[in-house]
């Protein structure tokens, strides 16, 4: 027997959520009341040794979930990798998940949207995706948003402060990937409901690809080879290895530097040209502009040093890749870094260029180091809870919890 709120006997959508004045008629095993947008939550009744229990349920199969992040697919950088990872994964447990980014939103026309009756919006990066508050505004659902970088390293406390600070103080939740937004992200900042999810088990294609990619990009087999994997922006800092590199390979002609990753669209004029400056006439450098997501691991397999010089990083998913693959990291000595490399360990942290030099080469000539840097590398833990804790989340923000 099924009740509804409205006069009407009639079948609700399946999990809406049950009105307050109708809970006391319901008499019945399971019940499916009311049409209250996004409210999936399954009221059950059930009586065990002659006592009644009632007993709200969620359904996190019937949620329908729209995410807004800066970049997607075919597109290989942080935010990419991190929405494919979570949303596959929300799907497998049943979730609806749809990924779109800024650049295919008009709010002005979202007619396309509404028919899609989604339950809540999802935004990656609360300033570069701060067009999903007007969506969820427009669709009439709440927000959920994951600080993912620069927003919070950068955005939070430059010039576009406020217009981060009405994103996250409108959102239902916020979630960080890394604990260096955790801690810049305080109580102080904003008070709303936070969580901590790192990331899950990487899926990190062509792992069993091995000479391809050292043909493919000419390298011999005793060339020692640093790798940087960013998408070319400034923010990545990545001129800055050339200088110091190149004169470690005046001194060891086998090394070479490896640079791997595609071109922001808003620099491709700007900090793209002075790239392609900085590394033209030297052979020693190869650009080979971005590589799938399938053959990722094969591009891991050629090199023996990855490096992040970025500025500003949240938890970046290159360097628990190369750590997932085993390969020593020298990186740069800001939070979000240090977060996932600790010092000597599991890699070497810099700071400059002088002693980024320094020790480049230490990890050039001491095979030892990098045998050790590599054992430590591969001991890391993921977080098998990664999607249970973002449904954990969907569902606290749709019951009010």
């Amino acid at each position: 027997k099924y009740l509804s709120p409205e006069s009407e006997m009639i079948l609700p959508k399946i999990g809406t959520r049950v009105s307050r004045r109708c809970r006391l008629l319901i008499n019945v095993s399971v019940v499916y009341l009311g049409n209250i947008r996004s409210r999936r939550l399954l009221y059950v009744t059930y009586i065990s040794r002659g006592r009644k229990y009632i007993k709200w349920k969620n359904f996190s199969g019937l949620m329908k979930i729209l995410m807004i992040t800066p970049k997607k697919f075919p597109f290989v950088c942080g935010n990419s990798v991190d929405v494919n990872r979570i949303s596959n994964g929300l799907r497998e447990k049943g979730v609806e998940v749809d990924v779109i980014t800024p650049d295919e939103l008009d709010v002005t026309d979202i007619d396309g949207l509404k028919d899609m009756d989604y339950d809540l919006v999802h935004l990656f990066h609360s300033y570069k995706s701060r067009i999903g508050v007007e969506v969820a505004s427009q669709l009439g659902v709440p927000y959920v948003v994951t600080m993912t970088g620069t927003d919070f390293n950068v955005d939070l406390f430059g010039e576009r402060k406020d217009i981060v600070l009405d994103v996250i103080n409108n959102a239902s939740y916020l979630t960080f990937i890394s604990n260096a937004a955790e801690k810049k992200v305080t109580d102080d900042v904003v008070v709303k409901p936070k969580k901590l999810i790192k990331r899950g088990e990487l899926i990190i294609g062509g792992k069993d690809k091995f000479d391809y990619f050292r043909k493919k990009f000419g390298f011999c087999e005793d060339d020692f080879v640093f790798l940087v994997n960013a998408v070319i922006r400034p923010i990545k800092n990545i001129i800055s290895v050339v200088e110091p590199l190149e004169k470690l390979h005046d001194m060891f002609p086998n090394v070479k530097l490896l640079f791997v990753g595609e071109a922001h669209p808003e620099e491709k004029t700007n900090y793209f040209d002075k790239f392609k400056k900085a590394i033209a006439g030297k052979a020693w450098i190869k650009y080979v502009g971005g590589v799938s997501f399938e053959n990722i691991g094969g591009m891991y397999n050629v090199v023996d040093v990855v490096i992040n010089s970025s500025l500003s990083e949240a938890s970046p998913v290159l360097i628990e890749e190369a750590l997932t693959m085993g390969k020593p990291v020298l990186v740069s000595n800001i939070e979000g870094n240090k977060a996932l490399v600790e010092d000597k360990v599991n890699g070497l942290v810099y700071c400059g260029c002088s002693e980024f030099y320094e020790l480049a080469k230490l990890l050039y000539v001491d095979e030892e180091l990098r045998k050790k840097l590599s054992a430590g590398a591969s001991g890391g833990e993921c977080n098998i809870s990664e999607i249970e804790d973002y449904i954990d989340v969907y569902e606290k923000v749709l019951s009010n919890d």
